[in-house]
């Protein structure tokens, strides 16, 4: 449900299809997002916060990731950084290309 694509701002992570918000119906756009390493269990993982530009809803996915999607993430300058400007270039770059 969900891959890493690399953009010339960073990689990030995104939903392999649009996701709608369950109350107005627009589309959730990529807030920001952040990995994850727990080294007692081998889990990598990554927190990723989907708004809704229209009425402000918030949704928060847990997504396991590979070890190789770990490093590319973490390592990403988009890694933890609310997105603002930057959406718009890595949206545009995502999905109108």
């Amino acid at each position: 449900m969900w891959r890493v694509k690399d953009t010339k701002l960073g990689a990030v992570i995104i939903p392999e299809d649009l996701i709608k918000c369950p109350i107005c119906g627009s589309i959730l756009l990529l807030h920001d997002f952040r990995c994850y390493y727990h080294r007692g269990i081998e889990l990598r993982h990554c927190d990723i916060h989907m708004k809704c530009p229209r009425c402000g809803f918030f949704a928060t996915f847990g997504v396991p990731i590979s070890e190789e999607e770990f490093r590319k993430l973490s390592s990403s300058p988009l890694h933890g950084k609310v997105l603002r400007e930057e959406l718009v270039k890595v949206w545009g770059e995502i999905w109108f290309r």
